[in-house]
């Protein structure tokens, strides 16, 4: 239950945006953000994370994990053991009340005050909520794929088992979709599995082709040398399928966002965008759901958020072209979400002249926010770009912003694959409990990085 005094967050989505959330909302609350709360804020919060799987997967190994199962172990994490260690350490640092919830369960839809959940039929009553619901993919990619089914860690598990025997029998793969994704899997496939004679098919005129053409031509390279044939400004019909054993679909993404469409308010309902069909919600920079749908930048500045509703991760359709989306992005945009979701919610937080409450806007309040330069003389703000593409677990290709370092090269791409096994290690010891030390770590490293990435981006020209 709630109390009358108890202000309720809910987190709909339990990926790296939404379990973010969670964190964040923990560590705001238990900080008080030294912004001299009064005695008009709330003395108790309650986050109910809505989320149908019972584990967290760490998306960047799920590929991995398809042609090597036995990696699940390491990528495969409990969500109850995570949120229960946040309420924990939230009962030893604060005298203020934070109760953390879990209802497996999937919303189907969304109101201006309460959500509906699919499972029990309850009608949940919320403050703020944040929605991380994230992309629905080509299955066996994400398990999720927008449904309602409960999908538990040994069902997982036992998927990739499946499939990985499925690749094993075969002797041809089709790969459609030469972006991250296809590359990666091409690249675990070609080493695990050298075997399976592997073909990555893409309509674009190369591999990676949002990234730097440096790391484009690496990662065709590499991939060249395992043995990987590579069909560019091609498209995959029904009939070129055929020719293969195993076919794999590694392209597009349309978010979940079915429950926000269902809405019976016209507000919310409105806020999805329509755009190429990715059917993302549309969202301020304060990461607040904008209430109609509009890809013009004058348009959209026009628009009066709603208050209390944010978006993060893939789910959201940010006021800047995104690129590619990364993990940590959604963190970023956890982080200012929840700031924002307990500055309307405790009525105390981020009050700036006037009592008038300032929330924290995307991606100008996060470390690392670089100015780039509009074609009217104008510029905008966008995070910074740092990826690590792994190619099998000794090679990699690691990205900062326009620079790319790794490949064949047995050094740098061996130094590349040692800096994606070390995130990964940090990453999922960050959310096994909210007293881990690699949480510290690994925010102290994304914040050093950051800084030199905006540093050196006004300093060196980029490279084409």
């Amino acid at each position: 239950g709630r109390g009358d005094d108890a202000r309720v967050v809910v987190v709909i989505g339990g990926s790296f945006g939404g379990l973010s959330a969670c964190r964040a909302l923990w560590r705001e609350w238990v900080r008080g953000d030294g912004s001299g709360r009064g005695s008009g804020g709330a003395e108790a919060l309650h986050v109910v994370l809505v989320e149908p799987k019972d584990h967290f997967e760490w998306q960047p190994a799920a590929l991995r994990c398809l042609v090597r199962p036995s990696h699940a172990r390491h990528a495969l994490l409990p969500v109850g053991p995570f949120l229960a260690s946040l309420e924990e350490s939230s009962a030893k640092r604060s005298q203020r009340s934070l109760k953390m919830s879990w209802l497996r369960d999937s919303a189907v839809v969304l109101n201006e005050d309460h959500v509906l959940l699919h499972r029990s039929g309850e009608k949940l009553a919320f403050d703020a909520c944040i929605i991380a619901t994230g992309c629905r993919y080509a299955s066996p990619i994400r398990p999720h794929s927008g449904k309602f089914e409960l999908i538990d860690k040994d069902q997982r598990v036992d998927a990739m088992r499946d499939w990985c025997n499925r690749l094993q029998s075969s002797k041809s793969m089709l790969i459609v979709g030469g972006g991250f994704v296809g590359v990666e899997l091409a690249a675990e496939v070609a080493h695990y599995h050298p075997h399976v004679g592997v073909t990555l098919m893409s309509s674009r005129d190369r591999v990676l082709d949002r990234c730097p053409r440096k790391m484009s031509q690496a990662a065709a390279r590499y991939l060249v040398s395992r043995g990987v044939r590579l069909l560019m400004n091609t498209r995959a019909t029904e009939r070129s399928k055929q020719d293969f054993d195993f076919v794999v679909d590694c392209f597009g993404g349309t978010a979940n966002t079915k429950f926000v469409q269902q809405s019976d308010s016209q507000q919310v309902r409105c806020s999805v965008a329509q755009m190429e069909h990715n059917q993302r919600v549309m969202v301020a920079e304060s990461l607040q759901l904008l209430p109609a749908a509009a890809d013009d930048e004058s348009r959209r500045s026009q628009r009066t958020p709603i208050r209390h509703i944010f978006a993060i991760g893939d789910v959201a359709q940010l006021p800047y072209e995104s690129g590619e989306n990364l993990s940590y992005h959604a963190v970023d945009q956890a982080h200012v979400a929840a700031f924002n979701a307990l500055a309307i919610c405790d009525g105390t937080r981020g009050v700036g002249r006037n009592n008038a409450c300032v929330l924290r806007k995307y991606p100008q309040d996060v470390p690392g926010a670089v100015s780039i330069a509009l074609a009217n003389g104008g510029s905008k703000m966008r995070p910074h770009v740092v990826q690590v593409l792994s190619l099998g677990p000794r090679r990699a290709i690691l990205r900062v912003e326009n620079f790319a370092l790794g490949g064949l090269n047995m050094i740098a791409g061996g130094l590349a694959a040692c800096v994606k096994m070390l995130i990964e290690q940090l990453s999922t010891a960050s959310f096994r409990s909210a007293q881990s030390p690699s949480l510290l770590t690994l925010e102290l490293l994304e914040k050093v990085v950051a800084y030199m990435v905006a540093l050196f981006y006004t300093l060196i020209p980029a490279q084409k």
